[in-house]
């Protein structure tokens, strides 16, 4: 992750997700960001229509938008201290993987930006 005027630092994050008989799907996550102590998130998300989905994540304040356009998921949510979220995930040809980008905006303005690759670890 790149911070404005701050250097990049390494985040992993593991996840585990489960589809429950309402369509629900809970995902719960353990977020390592540098050399801070590890942090549990965890998101509920349903569809709404076709396309759109919306839920809820433990860190964000309010609601999470997310819209489907074939392999591109646009994810939209705010931060706690107000700072706006906008997550793009690509799924890859495979099925397995996907391309991350998490763009962090204060007042309009790129403050940080993520760029992660997802891969599905079979159990």
């Amino acid at each position: 992750m790149r911070k404005i005027l701050s250097p990049p630092i390494q985040v992993t994050v593991r996840s585990h997700g489960v589809v429950d008989e309402e369509g629900i799907l809970t995902l719960k996550q353990e977020v390592l960001e540098g050399e801070k102590p590890p942090r549990k998130r965890s998101w509920q998300i349903h569809r709404v229509d076709r396309n759109l989905y919306r839920g809820s994540l433990s860190d964000a304040k309010g609601p999470v938008t997310i819209l489907v356009d074939g392999n591109r998921m646009h994810i939209a949510f705010t931060m706690e201290g107000g700072f706006p979220v906008d997550q793009y995930i690509f799924l890859a040809a495979d099925g397995q993987s996907a391309r991350n980008i998490l763009v962090v905006s204060k007042l309009g303005m790129r403050v940080a930006v993520l760029e992660e690759d997802i891969v599905k670890i079979s159990e």
